[in-house]
C-alpha cells in the first residue's frame, strides 16, 4: 500500500499551519486516524495513518513537497508504513538508518531520517500517540572525510589563462581567486575605493561572514589590479557569473582533474605556505580570525617535495 495515496481526511483538531521546519506546537486533541480503532490510543496507529494527517499540516511550496514525496518513498523501501508506532524502538530505528546509508549517500540518508522519519515521529508526539521520542538519542550517520584537491600553482595559471581567452568575464573571477584566494562573493562586493595601489592593499568584504579584511597586492598580482581600471563607487566586477562549468570544461580540455573555483583558493593558500609566508599572515589574507583553520584544513595539502626541502634545512 502506498501511503501517499491514502484517502485524505481533514482532522478537525489538527493545526494546519504547522510548517515542516517550524517549532513543534503544543499537543492537540487526537483526530480520528485511518487504521486506528477508536479508543486504542497509539498502540494500533501506523506510520501510514500519521502520514495522512502530517501531510495536511504542510504549508511549503509544491516543489518542496515533491522532494518530500521522493524521500518518503525512499524511507518506505526500508521501513514499511504499515509499521505500528509502538514498534518503533531505538534499535529498529538504528537499523533503518544503517540500511538507508547502504542505499543512498550519507547526506541523503540523514535527510530522509531527519526530515521524514523524525517528522512523522514528531507529529505523532504532537497528537499524543507517542509519549517518548524513540529517535531522540540516535546520532545521524557520520559524513565521510572529503578528499579535496587543487591544481599546482603552474596548473592554476594555465587554467586561468585559458578561461580568460574563452570568456574574459569569467576568467577575471578565476584570476582573482588564484591571485588572492577570494571567492565570487568577495568579488561581487569589491569596489574601486577598496583597491589602494599606493599602499598596495585591497580591502575585501567577505559575504559569508560580513567581515572586512585586507590582502597585500603582491608583486605578481600588481598588473592584475591595474588591469581592473577601478574607479571609486563603481564595482570592479559589474557582473559575477557562475564560472565552475567553464572551469571544469577547461580542465577537461587541458587533461586535468575537474577542479572547482574554490580549488583556486586552496591553490593560493598552499602556494603562500610553501613560499614561506607566516601562517598567521596567510590566515588574515583569507579572512580567518586565527591560524587554526589554515593549519587544520590546508596544512595537509603541502606537497611532499616542499616538506623534504624544509627538512633539509635542519641539516
Amino acid at each position: 500500500m502506498d501511503p501517499w495515496n491514502l484517502i485524505q481526511v481533514q482532522p478537525e483538531h489538527v493545526n494546519t499551519t504547522h510548517n515542516l521546519n517550524s517549532a513543534r506546537p503544543a499537543p492537540v486533541a487526537r483526530p480520528s486516524l485511518p487504521g486506528a480503532p477508536p479508543g486504542e490510543g497509539g498502540s494500533q496507529v501506523t506510520l501510514a495513518s500519521i502520514l495522512v494527517t502530517w501531510r495536511q499540516t504542510w504549508t511549503t511550496k509544491a516543489s518542496t513537497q515533491r522532494v518530500m514525496r521522493t524521500r518518503i518513498k525512499a524511507l518506505q523501501d526500508v521501513l514499511p508504513f504499515s509499521t505500528l508506532l509502538s514498534e518503533l524502538s531505538p534499535v529498529r530505528l538504528r537499523v533503518v538508518l544503517a540500511e538507508l546509508g547502504k542505499r543512498h549517500t550519507t547526506q541523503y540518508a540523514n535527510d530522509i531520517f531527519q526530515k521524514v522519519l523524525r517528522g512523522l515521529i514528531g507529529h505523532a508526539l504532537d497528537l499524543g500517540f507517542l509519549v517518548v521520542d524513540p529517535s531522540a538519542r540516535i546520532r545521524l550517520l557520520r559524513q565521510p572525510d572529503i578528499e579535496r584537491t587543487q591544481p599546482s600553482w603552474q596548473e592554476g595559471h594555465g587554467i586561468v589563462q585559458e578561461m580568460l581567452r574563452r570568456r574574459p568575464e569569467s576568467g577575471r573571477i578565476a584570476q582573482a581567486a588564484l591571485a588572492f584566494g577570494v571567492g565570487p562573493g568577495e568579488c561581487e562586493l569589491l569596489k574601486g575605493e577598496h583597491c589602494d595601489l599606493v599602499r598596495k592593499r585591497i580591502t575585501w568584504h567577505r559575504k559569508k561572514t560580513s567581515r572586512t579584511y585586507q590582502t597585500p597586492i603582491f608583486d605578481y598580482s600588481l598588473h592584475i589590479v591595474e588591469s581592473w581600471h577601478s574607479r571609486p563607487g563603481v564595482r570592479v566586477f559589474p557582473h559575477v557569473p557562475k564560472v565552475d562549468w567553464l572551469m571544469k570544461a577547461v580542465c577537461r580540455d587541458l587533461g586535468l582533474p575537474s577542479y572547482s573555483l574554490r580549488s583556486l583558493r586552496r591553490c593560493f593558500t598552499v602556494h603562500a605556505l610553501e613560499a614561506g609566508a607566516e601562517v598567521r599572515n596567510v590566515a588574515s589574507w583569507l579572512g580567518h580570525k586565527d591560524a587554526h583553520l589554515v593549519l587544520q584544513v590546508y596544512g595537509r595539502y603541502i606537497s611532499p617535495e616542499h616538506a623534504n626541502r624544509e627538512a633539509e634545512k635542519l641539516g
